[in-house]
């Protein structure tokens, strides 16, 4: 559990680094995330008052081990890391959706960046975050989690994935999404 000192440093850096990039323009603000464990993500909230309350809203029903991951600048991911395993995803998953949560499973770094024979499926851009990470539970609502995330693209503009796509599936991927609804595109990047 944060003591308040250590929320009062979090608050303090998140306010300041959105400062510095309210006044860069918003472009210079990335956060490298160097965890090797897939995390569990509850939601992207841009302050830290959301994050919090979303932190207390999923520890109230029992999940422990929550933390705050700054990804962007005005994106706070609040999250489990070390749901490393397909089976503890679905267990998670199905736990999480027993007391309202839908859940995504974001994946290490190593495991986003471009690989040979695989692609990146984009659900969508959306203009805020609020909008992006609805679009997010929407795709883990209707079963896509493993390997979703959110992409910062510019201060009104997030774009909405799924890595890992092996390229040679890309045609039945898109199929099976359009049949849900979605229209997704594919990235190499």
């Amino acid at each position: 559990m944060p003591t308040k000192t250590c929320l009062f440093v979090l608050s303090g850096l998140v306010a300041a680094v959105l400062a510095a990039s309210s006044a860069s323009g918003g472009d210079r603000c990335t956060v490298a995330d160097t965890s090797p464990h897939w995390d569990a993500v509850f939601g992207h909230v841009t302050s830290l008052s959301q994050a919090l309350v979303l932190k207390k809203q999923a520890e109230s029903v029992g999940f422990r081990g929550l933390i705050l991951q700054q990804d962007w600048c005005d994106d706070i991911q609040v999250g489990v890391p070390g749901v490393n395993t397909p089976k503890m995803r679905e267990e998670f998953a199905v736990e999480a959706v027993s007391v309202g949560f839908q859940v995504s499973f974001e994946p290490p770094e190593t495991q986003k960046r471009p690989r040979a024979g695989f692609v990146k499926a984009v659900f969508g851009v959306r203009p805020t975050l609020a909008r992006a990470d609805e679009l997010r539970r929407k795709m883990a609502e209707l079963g896509w989690r493993e390997g979703a995330d959110i992409e910062r693209l510019s201060i009104n503009r997030w774009r909405v994935v799924m890595y890992g796509i092996p390229a040679k599936v890309k045609a039945s991927f898109a199929a099976q999404t359009r049949k849900a609804g979605f229209r997704v595109t594919f990235v190499r990047r």
